[in-house]
């Protein structure tokens, strides 16, 4: 709350004015909706699909001999090489498999690392490019993806909030016997949705045509008085 400025109450009711005075009940993704979208998102892009990835994996596979002869030289490349290689593979294969996305493990990051390969020309460059890529997108989409979960339990007491505030206003305005102008617009609106009744025909005889001001700001509500209230 404090880290989006909301954890005073004036601020709260300032970002949140709206959605107390609608008459709406607010709706917020669940933990699910936000790991459904995520998954969708990447799997609807034909670079993060895991479809490509699969491609990247066969990529790995078919070339195999041709990135250790050209990556895994020296004795010092043989000491570490190897498993991110292995790491790469098993990291790819795991999101192919089971039809789920991992972050990169840090051996498969190095050894998709650009430096290594800058200025190969053997072919290992357009091979392990698009992995590297591969794994920074889903660096990206992971973190968004926490950083959406993690203000999952600010929302829920966002929305509790609201709840508890519009409880309290109307309880209060029916102690005091008093209602306001959203109160005075529901209260309308109410009216000429309902089928049959005289209002109706009162209000398009006496407002034949309406000039609306800022129309894409008209609410739920309003627009029914506009659509059945005007002739």
């Amino acid at each position: 709350m404090a880290e989006s400025g909301w954890h005073t109450p004036e601020n709260l009711l300032r970002e949140f004015n709206a959605s107390i005075k609608s008459t709406l009940t607010p709706l917020m993704l669940t933990e699910d909706d936000i790991e459904a979208a995520f998954n969708k998102q990447l799997n609807d892009a034909p670079n993060t699909s895991l479809t490509y990835a699969k491609s990247l994996l066969q990529s790995v596979e078919e070339n195999e001999g041709l990135i250790v002869e050209q990556l895994i030289k020296t004795p010092a490349h043989k000491k570490e090489r190897p498993q991110e290689l292995a790491a790469l593979k098993a990291w790819l294969g795991s999101c192919v498999s089971e039809q789920q996305y991992y972050l990169a493990p840090p051996e498969a990051e190095a050894f998709v690392k650009g430096n290594r390969y800058a200025r190969n020309s053997s072919g290992v460059k357009e091979i392990l490019t698009p992995i590297k890529e591969f794994a920074g997108a889903l660096k990206k989409a992971f973190a968004e993806k926490d950083k959406a979960l993690g203000k999952v339990p600010v929302f829920k007491l966002v929305i509790e909030a609201i709840a508890f505030i519009k409880e309290r206003v109307e309880k209060q305005k029916k102690q005091l016997g008093v209602i306001d102008f959203d109160d005075l617009i529901r209260m309308l609106a109410d009216e000429v949705i309902k089928p049959n009744n005289t209002l109706v025909p009162e209000l398009r005889k006496k407002f034949p045509v309406a000039l609306i001001d800022e129309f894409q700001d008209t609410d739920a509500k309003q627009y029914a008085i506009l659509r059945l209230g005007i002739s």
